[in-house]
């Protein structure tokens, strides 16, 4: 069940202004939901055989064995790092499980396309062999930002520093991945987790990038103005400061359609009639906003929702607030029976106001009224005389204070 969960705190937050976002992700078959990443291992045993659905690797001290791993990187690739991203720091990292002596290993860069399901010792696709088997040609692969790592006896992961490789894609190279191979050490096999191992998840081989883009603003109220209340706040323009400062969202990059606060993971999508909405929400996430109270006073919260995810009038996700430690549970989002029509959804407990709430659902905006009285002519503030309201006690108020939401 899609769940919204709105936290209130007390702090106050400085004024954004353009600054360096700096992200780290990590790229592992099924992890998060990633499905980006392909590989092969050669063997010149058997030159014509493809070994792309093996679940684990051998490298050895000869010429007899390679591996070929690609990541899908950059979002033009359909990979989460926004195109343009400055790279900072890349490991590529690879788990190995037997063979308790010591080798040499390196990864290059490959320099043309490979199919998983084709690749052979001696062709990358069918019909198109390598320069050179096991794609040590010069057209096959570079030695320039080669990556090499010296391991033990030792089992566990192997990690390549792979910074000049993944600079060379950010730059404009063709992503065709890595080609890995024994170089030095022992003439024994060393096994390693495949991407496709069914049981070792988590020992998979996985790619951790670090990168950096400009972002419009650091911290504080997103374009630099506190949302004022009564009002409506539009659940798209969440505050500044990125991952668990602003938000908290559990898959990385934006997996709606909207570029509109890239290169944030919020899902924002662009509304066919014009405007934004927010939507795939999970459990736990949450997105936070900075509001002025001029005045105390009793006030109504509610979500714009919309949803078709089960027939009108049935629940179709819970939200929550919290306010200084206190939850008022799960509230109710009833489905409106058209991912078009949006509907208040009302947050009918008390709660005290002048304090910073985050929110999480499919939502187009928060609106908040003053009480039970109609809103005044052209003040802004939504009607919601139909939601339940909460006074505003005096060690509560803070006049004229940003205060987040």
């Amino acid at each position: 069940m899609n769940f919204l969960r709105v936290f209130l705190a007390v702090f106050l937050l400085a004024l954004g202004g353009t600054a360096v976002a700096q992200v780290t992700v990590t790229l592992q078959q099924g992890l998060n939901g990633y499905t980006g990443s392909t590989d092969a291992w050669l063997w010149s045993g058997a030159a014509d055989t493809n070994y792309g659905a093996e679940t684990d690797w051998k490298m050895q001290f000869n010429t007899t064995t390679a591996t070929l791993l690609r990541f899908a990187i950059f979002q033009a690739e359909g990979g989460p790092v926004p195109n343009g991203a400055t790279i900072t720091a890349a490991t590529l990292s690879v788990y190995k499980f037997n063979g308790a002596t010591s080798g040499t290993y390196n990864a290059r860069r490959l320099l043309r396309s490979w199919g998983e399901s084709q690749a052979t010792w001696n062709s990358a696709l069918s019909g198109s062999p390598w320069e050179s088997g096991g794609a040590q040609g010069a057209s096959d692969a570079t030695t320039q930002g080669e990556a090499q790592v010296t391991m033990g006896t030792e089992l566990g992961w192997l990690n390549y520093d792979v910074l000049a490789i993944a600079q060379a894609w950010a730059g404009g190279a063709a992503n065709h991945g890595f080609r890995m191979r024994q170089i030095a050490g022992e003439n024994q096999g060393h096994y390693f987790y495949a991407k496709d191992h069914p049981t070792q998840a988590a020992l998979r081989p996985k790619l951790t990038i670090t990168y950096t883009t400009q972002s419009g603003c650091a911290s504080g109220p997103f374009g630099g103005t506190a949302w004022t209340a009564p009002g409506t706040i539009e659940a798209e323009d969440f505050d500044c400061g990125g991952e668990g400062t602003a938000y908290h969202d559990q898959t990385v990059g934006n997996q709606s359609t909207s570029t509109y606060r890239n290169p944030e993971s919020v899902d924002v999508l662009d509304l066919a009639g014009g405007g934004r909405a927010v939507q795939y929400f999970d459990t736990g996430e949450w997105m936070k906003y900075t509001i002025n109270v001029p005045t105390a006073g009793n006030f109504n919260l509610a979500i714009l929702a919309a949803s078709n995810w089960v027939p009108a009038g049935q629940v179709a996700g819970q939200y929550s607030i919290e306010v200084g430690g206190r939850s008022t549970g799960a509230v109710n989002v009833i489905s409106t029976g058209s991912w078009d029509t949006y509907e208040d959804q009302c947050a009918n407990q008390h709660f005290l106001t002048g304090r910073a709430a985050r929110a999480e659902a499919q939502l187009g905006a928060a609106r908040l009224s003053r009480g039970q009285d109609p809103p005044r002519a052209g003040s802004g503030s939504p009607d919601l005389r139909g939601c339940a309201s909460a006074a505003v006690h005096d060690r509560d108020r803070h006049p004229g204070r940003r205060q987040d939401l």
